[in-house]
């Protein structure tokens, strides 16, 4: 494991904005306070690596859809719907994480978690978790997590100090037997009743690719 093969820049952004995939009617409002005990796909009851725990946040279409089946796969607890947030933080302190260690596949989390703890300096000693450590320094992190795709980090501990607007962008509706998405709805445009079969083909305009132009 070379530490070269991780590089880091520390940015400030005002109004960052990404999206977030949660269960049934939740928030990150209704879940600040409580982060990491409600989070239940990266959180307290996840299989999540415990260096790795954080909410986990998209920029793509793409990234975004694939994240709504995770929540009819949850073992805490049984979802009817998702729900997909778009997230504006007034400002919002990262560690942007790049590097080929950090999306090979053939890592694991925990070596990871190494590589960045000695490129950002952090005593190897030290019994704080990454995340943990990194939300006590008022810190999120920017990780590319394939060559293509960018994901927020957002440490469970960091929530209740920032300050952010929401806004529900789309609904899916579970299948009544299968954990699979069965319908769907923009949440701007259509009632509460209208619902319209999902399959992978379906056009989401409603759900833009975010701008990471200035990475």
């Amino acid at each position: 494991m070379e530490v070269h093969e991780v590089s880091s820049t520390e940015l400030c952004v005002p109004n960052f904005r990404a999206y977030k995939v949660l269960g049934d009617d939740m928030t990150l409002e209704s879940i600040r306070q409580l982060a990491w005990e409600l989070d239940d796909l990266d959180g307290r009851d996840s299989i999540q690596d415990p260096e790795w725990q954080a909410l986990y946040m998209q920029f793509t279409t793409s990234h975004v859809l694939g994240t709504v089946p995770y929540r009819w796969e949850s073992r805490a607890r049984t979802y009817t719907h998702a729900q997909l947030l778009e997230v504006e933080f007034d400002s919002l302190n990262v560690v942007v994480l790049d590097g080929p260690l950090l999306h090979d596949g053939g890592v694991c989390a925990e070596e990871k978690a190494a590589a960045v703890r000695v490129h950002l300096n952090m005593c190897s000693d030290q019994k704080e978790l990454l995340m943990h450590e990194l939300g006590k320094r008022g810190k999120a992190a920017l990780v590319r997590e394939t060559e293509e795709e960018w994901e927020l980090l957002v440490p469970h501990n960091l929530l209740s100090q920032l300050g952010f607007s929401e806004r529900v962008i789309a609904r899916w509706r579970r299948h009544q037997t299968l954990p699979v998405s069965s319908h769907w709805q923009d949440a701007e445009q259509a009632g509460t009743d209208l619902w319209k079969p999902w399959d992978d083909t379906v056009e989401t305009p409603c759900i833009p690719d975010l701008d990471l132009s200035w990475l």
